[in-house]
């Protein structure tokens, strides 16, 4: 059966996505008309979930419940539990279903989201169509300014999920989130990763990241290799035996084996040719030591490209995690000499000039020899 899964994007598409769907449905809600759901489709644990709670983080959504769909067995974990009362006008015992205690009441921008959607069993899944068409069920009703956003793995050999039939597809939007380092890496370094693992991903990867064959590597595990190897010595130090041991250890724990044994190697040998962008940012017109570490990459035979789009690739995710009061003159100088170096292929210049002007340094990012070099960008 056809899943019918929407266009394929990055992250930061899908958020805006959804801020359309929530703002359009609450459009919808005040001249009568109806809602609609979205789902999100992708792969494990790339970060589809975390994208709606960003929005909460940030004011976007005021209130987020959330409800493992899979894990729900009975319909009365949604529809509610009946119990006996009296009817205030007859007297006459009747029964009554009391809402479950999750639905909301309050009359706020929130998200209700369905995870692992069409891992749930068949019969949830049917069970909720009255909500996905009405925003509502039997026994209750969400308030007018909430959406529900499912999240679902895609419907072949790799994933055990139910089939979802036309019907249902015919009841929602849905989008697909692709797996893009510069995306992951974003927000990788707003959240402490390792920046080791921030380092070996910015030049490895989708292929480490994300692998297409691969049973367990993804954003979701590398965090928690993150969190597993953080508190272990820098690969200065890495000759301990026993160090290296307890990473490879953590490493095979929640990751596939080709990730970590490249990663091992990648801190123990090319991890020292990476500039960390707090350097840069604060130190490259002054610190010839610096410009010379960096634009030596391409003096290399062959040149190491990748390792200079690493450097390039950190320094874009350092800058997107701060405000635009953060941009000081020192930071904006620093910056635009890097870039302006005739060194840097201009193809690689103009794929960093255009993930650095969706940042906070947009406003100040004004060189006229960048105009001439990429001028499209501008």
């Amino acid at each position: 059966m056809a899943t019918f899964s929407g266009l394929s994007v990055k992250a930061e598409d899908i958020k805006e996505f959804i801020i359309h769907i929530i703002k359009m449905n609450i459009a919808n809600v005040s001249i009568g008309k109806a809602t609609y759901p979205v789902t999100i489709w992708g792969h494990k644990g790339i970060g589809k979930t975390a994208i709606l709670r960003q929005l909460v983080t940030e004011g976007i959504v005021e209130d987020l419940i959330y409800i493992p769909l899979a894990q729900v067995e009975e319909m009365g974990d949604l529809l509610g539990i009946p119990e006996p009362d009296v009817d205030p006008v007859s007297g006459k015992r009747v029964t009554v279903v009391r809402p479950p205690h999750w639905v909301p009441t309050k009359d706020v921008v929130g998200l209700v989201v369905l995870d692992d959607f069409n891992r749930a069993d068949i019969r949830i899944i049917k069970g909720v169509m009255q909500l996905l068409q009405t925003a509502q069920m039997l026994t209750w009703k969400l308030p007018p300014r909430y959406t529900v956003v499912l999240t679902a793995n895609p419907d072949d050999k790799d994933y055990l999920v139910t089939s979802i039939d036309p019907a249902m597809y015919t009841r929602m939007f849905n989008i697909t989130m692709l797996v893009d380092p510069m995306s992951w890496l974003r927000w990788a370094d707003r959240n402490n990763i390792d920046r080791r693992i921030l380092s070996f991903i910015a030049k490895a990867g989708r292929d480490f990241l994300s692998p297409d064959n691969a049973d367990r590597t993804c954003p979701r595990t590398w965090e928690m290799f993150s969190h597993a190897i953080c508190n272990i010595e820098d690969s200065k130090q890495l000759t301990i035996s026993k160090s290296v041991e307890m990473i490879k250890l953590l490493g095979y724990g929640v990751l596939d084996s080709i990730p970590v044994d490249t990663f091992i190697q990648f801190i123990l040998g090319e991890l020292d040719d990476i500039v960390e962008p707090e350097v840069i940012v604060e130190t490259y017109s002054q610190n010839a030591d610096v410009r010379t570490k960096i634009l030596s990459t391409m003096s290399k035979s062959p040149p190491r490209t990748d390792i200079l789009y690493a450097i390039l690739s950190r320094l874009v995710a350092y800058i997107a995690k701060l405000s635009q009061k953060d941009i000081s003159q020192n930071i904006v100088k620093n910056v635009i000499l890097l870039l302006e170096e005739d060194t840097i292929p201009y193809d690689m210049k103009t794929v960093i000039v255009q993930e650095l002007v969706k940042g906070p340094i947009s406003p100040f990012l004004v060189s006229g020899k960048l105009v001439d070099q990429i001028g499209s960008v501008f």
